[in-house]
């Protein structure tokens, strides 16, 4: 091989030598890993959601997430440069709506990770485009805590958590063609049934 060439390879292995030591090992291994592992990962793990903050549309402020009692949240992580992230929200608008008798099934849009999305952002995005938007207030990180705990950074994540905020099942990437309905339901079916029965009324009365 001529000097020339053996110089040019030389120098493209050792690029891509520098390009692999630059990108995260997490990230290389996320790359290589089939959706299915992805989602598989996430399983199991408890979100910390009270530390979120939400922007309320009735007064035009953000403040404390509200978390009421449910046994299914479910958690969508959108970021406002994310493209499909923004193509499936109306998408989520027609789950929520579907869902929206239903108080056991509580819905939380959280813009993260934080530095993507400013909560001057999100509040402006969802002001201005709330006919396609979910008919929810926006909730905002603060920190990178979340990711932390998730150890994936993909966009979007959406995931259905049990009452005790614990990870029952995940959606790596985009929701079109994937069963998030029917997923809710199993996972509220699966959370009655695990419910404790009320105790039984003793009959009143002496026997005769």
């Amino acid at each position: 091989m001529p000097t020339a060439r053996r110089g040019a390879a030389a120098l493209a292995s050792c690029l891509a030598v520098l390009a692999g030591l630059a990108i995260p090992a997490s990230v290389q291994a996320a790359a290589t890993e089939s959706p299915a592992d992805r989602e598989a990962a996430l399983l199991h793990r408890r979100l910390e959601l009270s530390a979120l903050r939400q922007w309320s549309r009735h007064r035009g402020a953000w403040q404390p997430v509200t978390l009421p009692a449910a046994g299914v949240y479910v958690v969508n992580l959108w970021s406002i440069k994310c493209k499909p992230c923004l193509a499936e929200l109306p998408l989520l608008k027609n789950v929520v709506a579907g869902w929206k008798e239903k108080p056991e099934v509580q819905f939380l849009f959280v813009a993260d990770p934080p530095d993507e999305t400013s909560e001057s952002e999100a509040a402006a995005f969802w002001q201005s485009s709330r006919a396609a938007l979910p008919d929810a207030d926006p909730c905002h990180a603060d920190s990178d805590d979340l990711r932390r705990t998730l150890g994936d950074g993909a966009e979007p994540i959406t995931l259905l958590l049990d009452e005790h905020f614990v990870v029952r099942q995940a959606f790596v990437g985009s929701l079109f063609n994937r069963p998030l309905g029917r997923s809710i339901e199993r996972l509220l079916q699966s959370v009655r049934s695990s419910a404790p029965s009320p105790p039984r009324k003793r009959a009143s009365g002496r026997a005769r």
